[in-house]
């Protein structure tokens, strides 16, 4: 996996919000941090995910799941801050877990 696959659910949110809607760049993002976390289970080497990679699912997933059942009345631009704080917060918790996801860990080095 690249860098870049790290950051992918992100990189999705964004380009499907700007292109489509913010609602449904929440989906796009969803599905490519479950296509991330399907693709370190496919491994050989059965590694386990990132706590990074974890929490941005969960991220994900709840922001989609609220989004789409609460009937929340937020606008893109909320949907934006809800998103940048949760990315700050997996950043800042998988640093507190003592698993930052580095360079290294995106190229998935030991």
């Amino acid at each position: 996996m690249g860098t870049l696959s790290t950051f992918l659910p992100f990189f999705a949110f964004v380009g499907v919000s700007w292109a489509v809607d913010a609602r449904a760049g929440l989906l796009a993002a969803f599905v490519a941090a479950s296509v991330r976390l399907l693709e370190h289970w496919k491994r050989e080497e059965q590694c386990e995910p990132a706590a990074y990679d974890l929490c941005i699912f969960a991220l994900f997933a709840l922001l989609a799941l609220y989004n789409g059942f609460g009937e929340p009345a937020w606008t893109a631009t909320g949907i934006l801050v809800r998103v940048e704080v949760g990315l700050l917060l997996c950043v800042l918790g998988s640093v507190a877990l003592r698993q930052p996801c580095t360079l290294r860990a995106a190229y998935g080095l030991p």
